[in-house]
């Protein structure tokens, strides 16, 4: 990607900004997506999951903008199917979109009388490799204080304790293959090297409580209590209005409007103002 596609800025129209956020509509292709900032998901889902969630439907604020009453849509862009999730984003917070195998990072901030949501795609570059204790894999875990994802967008919930899952799950591929006695008389130094690998992106924030960093881990089980985990390590940013403004120089685009169904018209409360 050229940096004008993976870090850009939009202007808001007046019409969805308030006093201190705005509604937007965040796109996606695939089916799982989970939005967040540093108080938890605002919007997650995977399909046949009961981990459904949506703030935005019980966030009052939502009344005063059009379209309110249309939580998410689907519309054809460039020949494909899209969906469309409708959020609040409060001025001068962090937002992550994980969806379609990346990471965006949302900003809005105001530029005089001008509102400004800034993106940015988070890509990891170069990885660092450790040898680390089943201890120390679990407390880089345990310090994702905003939550384990999926590449895809899922929420992986469940991983602790770390062995003690691996050597289950073993135990169940086993009794599948039809080998039950065997796996009753398995431990942990049965299982193979390299027989469990998870691909995660952990969430953290910083000593203000916002997101400061994203990490992307690759966490492969060499023996018990030996792991070999590789990190890309992506620092989120915390716009300023002159960098904002700079990037609305040089790579503004433009949002655009949802094309609903014509039966589907702006909230009544809202256009009656």
């Amino acid at each position: 990607m050229g940096n004008d596609n993976y870090e850009f800025v939009q202007k808001i129209d007046n019409k969805y900004v308030s006093a201190d956020c705005i509604q937007i509509m965040i796109a996606h292709c695939r089916d799982m997506i989970s939005i967040l900032n540093s108080d938890g998901m605002t919007y997650h889902y995977v399909p046949n999951s009961f981990l459904y969630t949506n703030k935005y439907a019980s966030d009052p604020r939502r009344k005063q903008f059009p379209y309110s009453d249309s939580l998410t849509h689907r519309e054809r862009v460039h020949l494909r199917k899209v969906e469309f999730v409708n959020q609040i984003f409060d001025f001068g917070r962090v937002y992550l979109v994980i969806a379609d195998g990346f990471v965006r990072e949302h900003f809005v901030i105001k530029d005089g009388d001008d509102t400004l949501m800034t993106t940015k795609y988070l890509l990891p570059e170069l990885g660092k490799t450790q040898f680390l204790k089943t201890s120390e894999v679990e407390d880089l875990i345990k310090n994702s204080h905003c939550g384990a994802f999926d590449y895809e967008g899922g929420c992986v919930q469940n991983l602790l304790p770390l062995e003690e899952n691996i050597l289950e799950n073993y135990r169940q591929r086993l009794i599948n293959a039809g080998n039950e006695s065997l796996a009753r008389k398995i431990d942990i130094q049965d299982v193979p090297s390299n027989y469990y690998r998870n691909n995660l992106i952990l969430v953290s924030k910083g000593d203000d409580g916002e997101i400061n960093s994203v990490k992307y881990v690759d966490i492969s089980f060499i023996n018990p209590n030996y792991f070999q985990v590789i990190s890309y390590e992506c620092p989120v940013t915390k716009y300023t209005q002159g960098y904002a403004e700079y990037l609305r120089q040089i790579s503004l685009r433009e949002i655009r409007e949802p094309k609903l169904k014509k039966t589907l018209r702006p909230n009544n409360d809202y256009f009656s103002k």
